[in-house]
């Protein structure tokens, strides 16, 4: 019965502008934001198999909902070069103090991982 109940995984219509449009990220920073980020932070998530099965598909698909509300890469601004400034600042910040790929995240997704080592790459 719980089955009957998940949500949608993904968002309805398409974003207008992606990071890839706007910015143009070297080819190892654009390796580096699918494998760690994309999955939460972007409209092209990749849905693992448990994330169709309730309860724990609601868990997944709740994480992926707010990581979208807080930064979307398929959503990425162009018209205001400040706020371009402050979201990579933000998210430099956010690296930079581990707090992110959570590590709830990259204990089922090891790839997701940052590490100086993967920076390289």
């Amino acid at each position: 019965m719980l089955q009957l109940a998940n949500r949608p995984h993904e968002p309805a219509g398409a974003a207008p502008v992606s990071i890839w449009m706007a910015a143009h990220p070297p080819p190892q920073i654009a390796k580096l934001l699918h494998s760690a980020c994309y999955d939460c932070h972007s409209d092209e998530t990749k849905w693992p198999w448990y994330s169709r099965v309730a309860p724990v598909s609601w868990l997944v698909a709740d994480d992926v909902t707010r990581g979208r509300e807080r930064l979307n890469f398929s959503e990425w601004p162009r018209d205001l070069p400040e706020r371009v400034a402050k979201r990579l600042e933000r998210i430099s910040e956010e690296v930079d103090d581990q707090e992110m790929p959570p590590a709830k995240y990259t204990l089922l997704h090891p790839e997701a991982r940052l590490t100086a080592a993967s920076a390289s790459n």
